[in-house]
């Protein structure tokens, strides 16, 4: 019996272990946008607004991909709550990746943006560990994300140190950077608990034993 438990311990634990960075090396970085996303001030010092239209190249490095991404939508309400740290209501944005360079496939999906925050010139959306993105179809080379709600966080920025809700005008940025990364599977989790849960079984068992 416990030759048994240690075996499914180990095995579980291998599964768990190894079907985790599976998922995270399929991370997909959007850099570089020839687009903007534009921030209006509607009321200095407590709201402001932002419009997503970039576009650009977006690279996977492990697998090596490349892909054209899109992000379209709002605009997105920003309302301080404190300095810096702003609660976000929008309409979902529209994201696409098409595969490029050898690369086949493509991603659809809406992104739901939540809280933001900005230190300098850096402004962060969506900075909780909740996924905020509902894949739609996804195919080829981007499949593993099909149909499953995902994680997208984006760095923006404004070109200078100027606090959001004191813009003046519109002010156009960049998407400097963007994270899309699939959320682990349910079954790689189980798998990696039940591991834990075996192993804990069977070190228990010595030390009663012991």
């Amino acid at each position: 019996m416990r030759k048994t438990l240690v075996v499914f311990g180990l095995l579980a634990l291998y599964l768990g272990f190894s079907c985790v960075p599976a998922q995270a090396q399929t991370a997909i970085s959007l850099i570089l946008t020839t687009g903007a996303v534009t921030f209006t001030t509607i009321s200095p010092g407590s709201t402001a607004m932002a419009s997503f239209a970039a576009t650009g190249p977006a690279l996977q490095i492990s697998p090596s991909a490349t892909y054209t991404f899109s992000l379209t939508g709002g605009p997105a309400t920003l309302t301080q709550t404190t300095p810096g740290n702003f609660t976000v209501s929008s309409t979902p944005l529209t994201l696409t990746l098409t595969g490029t360079g050898g690369t086949t496939g493509a991603l659809t999906g809406t992104v739901n943006l939540f809280d933001s925050a900005q230190s300098m010139n850096m402004v962060l959306f969506n900075n909780t560990n909740s996924p905020n993105l509902t894949v739609t179809s996804a195919s080829g080379s981007l499949a593993n994300f099909s149909g499953s709600k995902d994680s997208l966080a984006l760095w923006i920025v404004l070109g200078g140190a100027t606090p959001i809700d004191n813009l003046g005008g519109s002010t156009k940025s960049l998407v400097s950077s963007a994270l899309l990364m699939p959320t682990p599977e349910p079954t790689s989790m189980l798998l990696f608990g039940a591991g834990l849960l075996a192993l804990g079984a069977i070190l228990r068992r010595r030390v009663s034993v012991a």
